[in-house]
């Protein structure tokens, strides 16, 4: 995660382009840049920290994500490997459509 590789280096370089090309031709004020910057990247960072952990809640969001992520490899590896220390009452299946609730 923290590694530093030529094409992380690549895409920081094209955003810090992009982000001085929209500043410099006054399409939007300097703080509109920042501001959605930093939404985009704690939003990003919130959203990655919360579908680990989907498995463990029982809400409309969680099903609805769980649906939209049924296919991520990443996310069933950490269910399995989180889920192993958990009761059986607590690891539920990802449902067939989100509003459908957690199947048993």
């Amino acid at each position: 995660m923290g590694r530093c590789t030529s094409m992380k280096l690549l895409v920081w370089t094209v955003v810090a382009v992009g982000y001085l090309a929209i500043i410099a031709t006054h399409f939007h004020y300097t703080i509109d840049v920042v501001v959605g910057f930093w939404l985009t990247f704690l939003f990003w960072k919130m959203y990655h920290s919360y579908v680990p952990t989907l498995h463990l809640r029982d809400s409309v969001l969680a099903r609805i994500l769980q649906w939209a992520e049924r296919d991520a490899p990443d996310l069933a590896h950490h269910q399995l490997c989180v889920g192993a220390d958990l009761s059986s009452s607590s690891s539920r299946s990802v449902p067939a459509s989100p509003f459908s609730g957690p199947s048993t």
